[in-house]
């Protein structure tokens, strides 16, 4: 068979077709292609495009085939020269070009570089890709050197890292071995070295003390400036962060640093530029981080949950590992101890021998650039000894031990690698073809390998049970270097060895059942194929698992896959054996039949997970359980027509009956195998196809099993209920046929990009309304910084998934963009919580924050909806899944009930619960099939309500009937599916929940667009009002426009009213409230500028619009806010950040309207008074302190600044309502009051002698200042809408609440002094005794009136007899006052009643005696 390729002519800019065998050599291409057209010479080679997120651009190799490369029909190659200019880029920003042979390894090319550029120790050095203009994507630790510098491979070309032709690389020292002979006859060599020692010291790499930092820095001086020149070298002269690393500079601030550097200057007169360089190198390394590559890990120790933070180092004699936060080295380990390692994705494992007693694991994500590191490190250290000549002992264990770890050169045929199958040639067998190098490598405790000669079947058996044994633990199996071959490469070489092993398995049932005599020979000659194709295919499900990334812990199905077919194998030759010592018997041919068709379908999942078709979680339990349920009910059917047929006279049709009963049976055991199996490659069509055969084969048997019972003559009522448990079996199957739709691709969702942008979003949110809480603005802070790596991350992974370039690079660059984002907010947010007072500095951050909030949400597009609704769907199948498990426990465990009507009631229940998982599949199928279609998703959610209600009846019965179940087994089955369908019926409901606040996410989105539309039309008229253009609109007064504005600002707050109860109450309703916010904004900002207009004094327009953009910007944050909460409804922080929000929204809306009213002077005092009341509430001490006096005298002092807050606040309540031009000068009457306020109440707080009252007293304070605040504000309001009710009405809910915090002091400062609260309290009690008797309301009256009020009199005197003698006990003191008031209490109450009694309810009589 021929394959036709497109050959791209690249000089001739021509295109042509040709035909080659698949299994010509790349060479072999070549010369044919010169040969048919004249074209190209030596330097000529086959170059492959790469495919956008699928493969890297390549250059084909000249000794592999066409085959190997998986070549398609019609796939385009490139006939074109191999040379090409390479840019490289040297540390001190140098750039040079090289003209390289782009087929070459990144090693060769590094090599050809260092021979040109006479370096001599170029193995020391390597490419990175040059990412000076590339996205960050995250921080490095300031403490340690960066790891993720993305160094080019070095057994890889520049293409198939996708380093493109355009690309310039850098050139950089890798290794550090040699560094001791870098000497002053090497320039080129000492000059790259001091370069990038100089960058790694200038920029905190390696930390140092401050006098080693000046004397770098002085020899720096010395290599760019030459010798020090008083006149020219002052303070001032030399940019000290390109000189002194940034901890030296921001602990050692001012001109005195400079003046040191320059001392240590003069020092180096007269010395030359090279030996300047060389003393610096020297210098560098007598650090201890020279020469050490660190590298970010995490570890687990036992006793803690999460993995603790560490640090790997690797140099050229050791791996270090340290401490994350202090540094301190925890264990050296000699690199000559190191017998292998093994890299993948997640951790990275080292293997020390018998020089430690485990494994050494580490967590990282950086396996392979350790892997290379040290691999790198071991070639050059074995290089270095065979070019010395030395010659090494038998015992020379140091030598030996390194030497099994160096990576083995040359092609992949000559890898070492050790097999279960003795006597095989690994050169012809599955190394050389799987094209890798290294040991595999198993944990600690695993069998060791049993090497079998295979010469039989018998010996065949055995070796793939070692095989099986092996694979049980999957270990890591490749260390040192990763494999060349990408994943998907060798999930095609695992598929074409599984496809070996099917074919060795057919020949060898060829050989066991084909016709004529038993062939010995041949049956032991497929039994070994069979057996090294095994082998072959395990080798290769190794390095395909690695590849991938699967995790040892977790799901692993390429590895389990192809476990899977070995077993398959394993159970097929011993079927096969059994058949061939009895090629009669009729059970070895169905086992040996049963055997092939397990391998079959074993071999169909695995094809299934290497062409990338598993199916999600959910479909995969779903199909399960289907299957389960199909396989229990067609056993029931087949039991009850069994025991039917036992009545049926005619033996030949009772036999019929049973017959089809048996197949029916065989057919819902042989669907259940063939779902088992086949389940999670469903979306391979060959799976589904399968899957769907055998279950339609059991309605078939089914079917068959009905029509020979009626044809029998079974008795009616058996006929009735084998027809009721057949639909029961349909209904089952039709389930299963269902699943089979609504598969989907696993791993669609990325939870860690959500959560991260979630929690952005939410930090952003509280950083908007986290004025003067540095502590929050710190941790929000924090937040941000620590999600952004995992952000960025997650961005790359999306753009790596678009298939269309402009969606890729629209990704990156917003990605880019929030980076950006991140880094200023960071930086703003540490001078805001440095500074709380300070106004500025958190406008800066409010703004920072908000566009960081806008950026992520672009970012996010509707990611967090798609995944609320991918959710929904996958609990949709769990929960059905577990409701169908539960429904076939129930059933079964009916048949173990003796109660009758017990066994009805859960019958019952389980048919209502099989009703309600179809409604949902309905629902699940609908939303599938039309996923922009937001009537089908909100019908999934409602479906998912209403199914949960039947699932759990059934759920209740189940556990209810639980104890009537005689058979303990079936008993135990129904509770445990009854707590699992409990479980999954809960996350069904709470991903309702979540998918039901992910659909508001695009109110909130049209909300945010109203702003930005609302924010372009601010701009638009404060343009004009700096201009001088604003006017008024036609037939627009300025009384209509501020009685516009009224209106506006009352619907604004009552939507933002709204709003804050929605997030209390109903957090469903935010997105719709979010949209009413927005649109009252609108409204507001039209007013204002309607409003605006009418006036022609142009500092009034400015702060009018002024005022409506502030109004803005605060609804903004609320709605921000809002809709973080709508995410994450029960977090606290949040609810506080939206309370903030709202308090910033009215104080805008209040402040709105005290600058309608132009040019009136109370507006400008009031907003005096409100920033005076600020700085005297930042002067309240949150920790008191003594100030000196006594705590009456300083209680005292503070009562008396109550009084004065009290009279004061009736003058501005009194200007708000009757007076408003007086409000001005009211409010900053008020606000001279509070400085008196703070400072007795320090001097109170400090002095008190009880620590709970202290904080009390400073608690009271600042809850007062921050009422009279919000008092000034409201009262704005009221004075410019007078006879407004709601305006009215806030007025007096905030004097109200001022009152309150009065007294709240007051009851504080009280509580200091012993007895002085309950006085107090006794003198209430009397006042209002007094005014009882102003009233004519009566006490219930006792039996004995006048002996009562006797009482009550006696006990009065001599209570106030106690209140004489305890003048001196303040305790007693108080304790007698309470008393007297309780005994005026009864003396009130008695003197009425006596009263009403002695003149028919005319108590005048006895009031004067009372009140004496």
């Amino acid at each position: 068979m021929s394959l036709t390729l497109k050959i791209q002519m690249v000089r001739l800019n021509q295109q042509k077709s040709m035909k080659f065998a698949p299994t010509m050599s790349v060479s072999e291409v070549i010369g044919q292609i010169k040969e048919k057209t004249n074209e190209g010479g030596d330097d000529h080679g086959l170059f492959q495009p790469g495919l956008e997120g699928k493969r890297p651009s390549r250059w084909l190799r000249l000794d592999r085939t066409l085959q190997y490369y998986d070549l398609k029909m019609n796939d385009l190659l490139e006939y074109k020269k191999k040379h090409r200019p390479l840019k490289v880029k040297l540390m001190d920003d140098t750039v040079k070009t090289v003209l390289v042979d782009d087929s070459l390894s990144v090693g060769e090319i590094v090599e050809l570089i260092g021979k040109k550029m006479q370096i001599k120790n170029f193995e020391e050095f390597s490419l990175q890709r040059d990412t000076s203009a590339a996205a960050p994507t995250g921080k490095e630790s300031k403490d340690t050197v960066p790891t993720s510098e993305l160094w080019l491979t070095s057994t890889q070309t520049l293409h198939e890292q996708g380093v493109a032709d355009e690309d310039m690389v850098v050139l950089k020292k890798k290794f550090f071995v040699e560094d001791d002979k870098v000497s002053r006859d090497d320039p080129v060599q000492l000059h790259l070295v001091y370069v990038q020692s100089r960058d790694a010291i200038v920029s905190g790499s390696h930390p140092c003390q401050l006098d080693e930092s000046l004397q770098f820095a002085a020899l720096q001086c010395q290599v760019q400036l030459g010798n020090y020149n008083a006149a020219v070298h002052k303070p001032g002269f030399l940019k000290l962060k390109e000189y002194v690393p940034p901890p030296i500079v921001n602990k050692y601030k001012g001109p005195s640093l400079e003046k040191d550097l320059y001392n240590e200057h003069k020092k180096l007169v007269g010395m030359s530029e090279v030996n300047a360089k060389y003393r610096y190198v020297q210098l560098c390394r007598s650090l201890k981080t020279y020469g050490i590559t660190f590298f970010h890990t995490k570890e687990r120790v036992k006793g803690q949950k999460k993995p603790v933070a560490k640090m790997l180092g690797i140099t050229r004699d050791a791996i270090i590992r340290l401490d994350f936060e202090s540094k301190e080295v925890e264990h050296e380990y000699p690199l000559t101890h190191l017998k292998r390692w093994a890299a993948s994705p997640a951790s990275f494992t080292l293997d020390f021998g018998d020089y430690e007693d485990d494994y050494v694991s580490v967590i990282t994500t950086e396996g392979e650039a350790i892997s290379q590191l040290l691999a790198g490190y071991i070639d050059i250290l074995l290089k270095k000894r065979k070019d010395t000549g030395v010659v090494l002992d038998e015992n020379d264990n140091d030598v030996a031990t390194v030497e099994t770890v160096g990576r083995v050169r040359g092609q992949a045929g000559t890898a070492i690698s050790t097999s279960s199958v003795a006597g095989y040639d690994s050169s012809q067998g599955r190394v050389g073809d799987l094209g890798f190098g290294g040991q595999p490598m198993a944990r600690k405790g695993d069998r060791p390998k049993n090497d079998v000669t295979v010469t039989d079947i018998g010996s065949a058996q055995t070796a793939v049970a070692n095989i099986l044994n092996e694979m049980e633990n999957p270990g890591l199996p490749v260390p040192g270097s990763m494999s060349s071959l990408t994943p998907q490469q060798w999930r095609q070489q695992l598929l074409t060895n599984a496809n070996g092993v099917a074919s060795a398995a057919g020949k060898l049932v060829g050989a066991v059942s084909g016709p004529g005599q038993l062939d010995r020979n041949a049956l032991n000659n497929c039994a070994k194929e069979v057996a090294l194709s095994v082998d072959q295919m395990a080798a290769a499900a190794r390095g395909a698992s690695l590849a991938e990334g699967e995790d040892p812990d977790g799901e692993m199905p390429l590895f389990d896959g192809a476990k899977q077919v070995a077993d398959a194998v394993a159970k097929l030759l011993k079927a096969s054996k059994d058949a061939s010592l009895n090629p009669s018997d009729p059970q070895a041919k169905e086992a040996l039949r049963t055997a092939q068709e397990a391998l079959k379908n074993a071999g169909t999942y695995l094809a299934g997970a290497c062409n990338g078709l598993l199916a999600d979680s959910g479909t995969h339990k779903l199909l399960l359980e289907s299957a389960k349920l199909i396989a229990a009910a067609t056993n029931g059917l087949c039991n009850m027509a069994e025991q039917s047929a036992a009545n049926i006279q005619d033996p030949g049709k009772r036999q019929q009956v049973q017959t089809a009963a048996k197949s029916a049976n065989q057919a819902g055991l042989h669907n259940l195998t063939v779902t088992e199996v086949l389940a999670p490659a469903v979306l391979d069509p060959s799976c589904k196809r399968q899957i769907v055969e055998s279950a339609k084969a059991v309605q078939s048997a089914n079917a068959f099993l009905l029509a020979s019972a009626k044809s029998a003559g079974m008795d009616p009522n058996a006929m009735d209920r084998m027809q009721e448990m057949a639909r029961a079996v349909a209904d089952a199957i039709g389930q299963l046929l269902g699943g089979t739709e609504m598969a989907e691709p696993r791993g669609g969702t990325d939870p860690e990009f959500a959560e991260a942008a979630k929690a952005i979003s939410n930090a952003a949110a509280t950083l908007i309304s986290a004025q003067g809480n540095p502590a929050l603005i710190q941790s929000a802070a924090g937040t941000v910084k620590t999600c952004e790596p995992s952000l960025i991350a997650g961005a790359k992974r999306a753009a790596g998934k678009a298939d269309d370039d402009a969606v890729k690079q629209r990704i990156l660059q917003m990605a880019k963009q929030v980076a950006e984002a991140v880094k200023g907010l960071t930086d703003v947010a540490g001078n805001a919580a440095a500074n709380p007072s300070d106004q500025a500095a958190f406008q800066r951050l409010q703004d920072s924050a908000r566009k960081l909030a806008a950026l992520t949400s672009q970012l996010v597009g509707d990611a967090g909806k798609q995944a609320a609704m991918q959710q929904l769907r996958s609990n949709s199948k769990f929960a059905a899944a577990a409701a169908t498990g539960l429904v076939a426990a129930a059933r079964n465990a009916a048949t173990a009930i003796n109660d009758q009507t017990e066994q009805a009631n859960l019958l019952n229940a389980a048919k209502g619960a099989a009703e309600a998982v179809n409604a949902l599949m309905a629902s699940l199928a609908h939303a599938q099939r039309h996923p922009d279609d937001p009537a089908a998703q909100q019908a999934l959610m409602d479906a998912a309500r209403k199914m949960a209600p039947g699932a759990y009846k059934l759920v209740a019965q189940a556990k209810s009937v639980a104890p009537s179940v005689v058979d303990p087994g079936k008993k135990q089955d129904m509770l445990l599916a009854s707590n699992a369908a409990a479980d999954a019926i809960k996350d069904l409901l709470n991903s309702a929940t979540g998918a039901s606040s992910a659909v508001g996410e695009q109110e909130f989105d049209e909300a945010s667009e109203q702003f930005q539309a609302v924010m372009a039309d601010l701009d638009a008229a404060q343009m004009f009002a700096q201009n001088g253009q604003m006017e008024a609109l036609p037939g627009q007064t300025k009384d209509g426009a501020m009685d516009l504005l009224n209106t506006a600002v009352r619907g604004m707050g009552n939507a933002a009213k709204a709003l804050v109860g929605a997030a209390k109450t109903n957090p469903d309703q935010l997105g719709p409230g979010a949209k009413d916010v927005a649109s009252s904004v609108g409204q507001v900002v039209t007013a204002a500028k309607a409003l605006a207009g009418s006036t022609n004094n142009r500092t009034t327009q400015k702060a009018i619009l002024g005022g409506a953009r502030e109004l803005a910007n605060a609804s903004e944050a609320m709605v921000s806010c809002a809709r973080s909460i709508a995410s994450n409804p029960r977090d606290p922080a949040l609810a506080h950040a939206l309370t903030n929000a709202a308090k910033a929204v009215a104080d805008a809306l209040a402040k709105l309207i005290a600058q309608s009213k132009g040019a009136d002077p109370g507006a400008k005092e009031a907003e005096e008074a409100l920033q005076a009341l600020q700085r005297d509430a930042m002067r309240i001490n949150t920790v008191p302190v003594n100030l000196g006096g006594d705590f009456n005298g300083n209680s005292e002092r503070l009562l008396q600044s109550t009084k004065a807050i009290n009279a004061a606040i009736a003058q501005l309540l009194h200007a708000a309502r009757n007076n408003p031009n007086g409000l001005g000068s009211a409010a900053k009457t008020t606000a001279a009051t509070i400085p008196e306020l703070v400072d007795a109440a320090n001097a109170a707080a400090g002095s008190c002698p009880v620590k709970n009252v202290q904080g009390q007293i400073v608690n009271s304070t600042k809850a007062l200042v921050g009422e009279v605040g919000k008092l000034i504000r409201t009262s704005q309001v009221a004075s410019a809408r007078q006879g407004d009710p709601d305006a009215e009405s806030s007025l007096a809910a905030s004097a109200k609440a001022v009152g309150n915090a009065v007294k709240g002091l007051v009851d504080s400062v009280q509580s200091g002094t012993p007895g002085q609260k309950e006085i107090n309290d006794a003198l209430a009690q009397a006042q209002a005794a007094l005014v009882r008797l102003q009233t004519g309301e009566l006490a219930n009256m006792p039996p004995d009136v006048l002996d009562a009020l006797s009482q009550a009199a006696k006990s009065m005197a001599e209570n106030t007899a106690g209140v004489l003698t305890s003048r001196d006990n303040p305790e007693k003191l108080a304790a007698a006052a309470k008393k007297v008031a309780n005994s005026l209490d009864r003396v009130v109450d008695n003197s009425k009643a006596a009263a009403a009694m002695a003149s028919g309810q005319s108590s005048e009589g006895l009031e004067p005696l009372a009140k004496k």
